[in-house]
């Protein structure tokens, strides 16, 4: 399977990313893309950070994003990261994270990736941990921790 990542959306993507975000309510929404955006997800909201989504292809099919979310010194933090609900569970989170860790680490201004993920996420973290991501925080309170990964481990991952 061929799998690549495009920056921004198209307009053909976006009203996908909606039916995505919307489909679990508002709970779910927050849950997958924490505050700042508010349900119902609207195409403008989406439309003002696209330039920092990257758009996830697999054989030419439209199948999720993710989101370089902040820039931290020699880091960056992702976030909103969406898989097609319906291709869940066929192996496209490990794959399409790891051509963005590949990418980002291309930049030689890049150390470390970091992400959060609730802790009752299972599937999440095991995509997360297949990639290198080790646990580096934990927040109790809100029931989630920080995982990170650096140059240095990515060098050792292959999948």
């Amino acid at each position: 399977m061929a799998m690549e990542l495009k920056r921004g959306l198209t307009p053909d993507d976006m009203p996908t990313v909606l039916a995505w975000a919307n489909s679990g309510g508002e709970a779910f929404l927050r849950r997958f893309a924490g505050p700042k955006w508010r349900y119902p997800l609207t195409e403008e909201q989406l439309a003002a950070e696209a330039g920092d989504i990257f758009s996830i292809h697999a054989d030419g099919a439209f199948v999720g994003i993710i989101q370089q979310v902040a820039r931290h010194g020699r880091g960056v933090h992702l976030g909103r990261f969406l898989i097609d609900p319906a291709r869940r569970g066929q192996g496209l989170g490990p794959r399409a994270l790891t051509l963005l860790c590949r990418e980002l680490f291309g930049n030689d201004d890049i150390d470390a990736i970091s992400l959060n993920v609730y802790l009752d996420n299972a599937p999440a973290r095991r995509c997360y941990e297949k990639c290198g991501f080790r646990v580096t925080q934990v927040n109790p309170e809100w029931n989630n921790c920080r995982m990170a990964l650096t140059r240095e481990l990515f060098k050792e991952q292959t999948i």
